[in-house]
């Protein structure tokens, strides 16, 4: 009897130690947990240094906590210490291979050092990891689209679209693919439903974005000024609804947009240009009020041509002053650019129109028959009179369709296919 009443007390003395060790993890775990807490708040906060100290602490108490040593890694990446930050997640990963965010925070590294391949290769690892990420699916879609890998691209984009249905930023970087690929139709769609899913200032800005570069000014100005109504410290948005502004010619409402611009950021070099280019009363107005972008095939060969009419809104007689066109033609694909000049000088009264047609000397890669047509942004200045060219106008800006028209080597009339 006394054996078993022994027995009995050592049983439950050996549970109340097992309960006092399980309090003391808890009570350890919990407030580990609020240091985790408090450092991040530091770092949301920009406040490095202190969030370094909290996880270094954590680390010295225990050098086994994977985790502190993978949150020290991001606050050295987000100081600029990528070295530093590379050891710190390779440490994390060796204690606890099944970090995934170790793996985006390795990868974030590798593309602010543009080592894009090696990027590509960490986020996957942290997909296998954690295949329903939507951060990695994002992560991946933006890596996929730099390597110029735009069917992949998308299809990241859209299974993080599947993830978070309700988010509407995997339709703004479908878009942004869309526009690459030249499918404007789709991009269009994408911006529309970005905006649909969530009216914010950055949506509403976008869709006002991409719709000036498809000649849609109108729709542009009034997604452009709601975005503004919901933030007025955008400053990318003013400039671009000051773009807006001068393509269609409304010169004083650009001028006051470039001016809440600047007054955002005083060496913004856009904002100061296009300000003193507004002020000097020596450059005579122009706009473009319609344009036909095509693409004209010769011996395989793809030339850009952009046929503009312009519009003398000077309010004086330009006739018989020079008038000289420049235009820009970019492959969103790859970069590349071609550009074309073209000259007038003859009747060009005020209010009254003149056509006039640049085409480039240099194709870009094009084959008819493959169903690939290039997709290109067209960008038009142009200078008045005696003016320099530091002085031309910004007078169109927007994506050319893939309208082609084809010429063969003999020079015959061009035709329209059915394309």
């Amino acid at each position: 009897m006394k054996d078993q009443t022994c027995r009995t007390r050592r049983i439950a003395a050996t549970l109340l130690t097992a309960s006092i060790a399980q309090t003391v993890l808890t009570a350890g775990a919990e407030a580990s947990e609020e240091r985790f807490k408090e450092a991040m708040q530091l770092r949301e906060q920009h406040h490095y240094k202190k969030a370094k100290k909290i996880y270094e602490e954590l680390i010295n108490t225990d050098p086994q906590n994977a985790r502190a040593h993978q949150e020290l890694g991001a606050v050295y990446a987000s100081q600029g210490k990528y070295s530093e930050a590379l050891t710190e997640e390779g440490k994390a990963l060796k204690l606890d291979p099944q970090l995934h965010l170790a793996h985006i925070y390795r990868g974030m590294i590798y593309c602010n050092k543009e080592r894009l391949l090696d990027a590509y290769e960490e986020f996957k690892k942290a997909q296998l990891i954690k295949p329903e990420s939507y951060v990695v699916h994002m992560r991946l879609g933006l890596v996929a689209s730099r390597l110029k890998r735009f069917q992949e691209s998308l299809d990241w984009y859209q299974g993080a679209a599947k993830i978070f249905p309700e988010r509407s930023a995997p339709h703004l970087a479908l878009s942004e693919v869309y526009i690459k690929m030249g499918t404007i139709d789709r991009a269009i769609q994408e911006a529309e439903q970005a905006v649909d899913l969530e009216k914010t200032a950055s949506t509403l800005g976008y869709l006002g974005d991409v719709y000036s570069l498809v000649n849609r000014l109108d729709e542009a100005k009034t997604n452009l000024e709601k975005a503004l109504q919901l933030d007025p410290a955008l400053i990318q948005t003013y400039l671009t609804l000051g773009r807006v502004y001068v393509l269609t010619g409304d010169f004083e409402k650009a001028e006051t947009t470039y001016e809440k611009a600047r007054s955002l950021s005083s060496g913004n070099r856009e904002a100061w240009l296009a300000l003193s280019l507004l002020k000097d009363k020596s450059i005579h107005r122009v706009i473009v009020v319609d344009s036909s972008p095509e693409f004209v095939e010769e011996n395989g060969a793809c030339f850009p041509r952009i046929t503009i009419t312009v519009k003398n809104v000077s309010g004086i007689d330009l006739s018989d002053k020079p008038l000289e066109f420049r235009a820009i033609f970019e492959k969103l694909e790859n970069g590349s650019r071609a550009h074309a000049r073209a000259k007038f000088k003859g009747a060009f009264k005020p209010e009254e129109t003149i056509e006039v047609a640049l085409r480039s000397r240099k194709a870009f890669d094009f084959q008819a028959d493959s169903g690939k047509r290039p997709f290109v942004q067209c960008t038009v200045n142009c200078k008045v009179g005696e003016t320099s060219m530091f002085q031309s106008q910004y007078i169109l800006d927007r994506l050319m369709q893939d309208r082609i028209k084809i010429k063969d080597a003999a020079g015959a009339p061009e035709q329209t296919p059915n394309l």
